[in-house]
């Protein structure tokens, strides 16, 4: 066996807001700013929540550094802004972006994905900068990206946030066709569980 040699983050490379964004141990906080206290093992529930908050807002400060300078470029990309009625028996209305190329030919769109954003079903929303970058990006591919806003698993427990993922995919697949399911880190456990659902 070959002798073993430590991996650190500067022998990969890695920028060092890449590496702030991805590993927040290894953060610094400047402008008096500090670490979110992690919540102790008997904290309450809005404990909890204020401290995911809080890195949720940390993240969203330096989201625009992953998405790219150009996330908000529309250059090749139409996004018109809709609303569907949530699952049956509740007065939920789940907002949608639908992202489509701006030059559509007799083969584009070349089909329909149904986009779920990541944030662990708690957290972010599709509006995060690197969402919007990578719908953009599947639409400048030529697809037609449907991207839903579901309710989070804070503000409504489960299954509240796939049953809005699941109506999101019946509607696109009616008004659309065949649909491919895609989802991020939590958003991809959301399209699998809708896989499920549609059996």
């Amino acid at each position: 066996m070959g002798e073993r040699r430590d991996t650190t983050f500067e022998s990969l490379g890695l920028d060092p807001r890449l590496q702030s964004f991805l590993f927040p141990r290894s953060r610094t906080f400047t402008d008096q700013k500090k670490p979110p206290t992690k919540p102790s093992a008997s904290a309450s529930r809005l404990e909890i929540v204020s401290h995911i908050r809080a890195r949720e807002q940390e993240n969203y400060d330096q989201a625009p550094i992953m998405a790219g300078k150009d996330w908000k470029s529309m250059d090749g990309v139409v996004i018109k802004k809709t609303s569907i009625p949530g699952p049956a028996d509740s007065k939920v209305v789940i907002p949608i972006d639908v992202y489509t190329p701006s030059q559509q030919t007799s083969t584009s769109p070349a089909g329909t994905v149904v986009f779920y954003h990541g944030g662990g079903m708690m957290i972010y929303s599709k509006n995060h900068p690197v969402y919007v970058r990578t719908a953009k990006e599947l639409a400048r591919g030529g697809l037609r990206v449907v991207v839903p806003e579901f309710r989070s698993a804070i503000d409504a427990p489960f299954p509240c946030g796939l049953l809005d993922c699941y109506e999101t995919m019946l509607w696109a697949a009616r008004k659309f066709g065949p649909v491919v399911l895609f989802g991020d880190s939590g958003g991809g456990n959301l399209s699998y569980a809708v896989t499920l659902l549609a059996k």
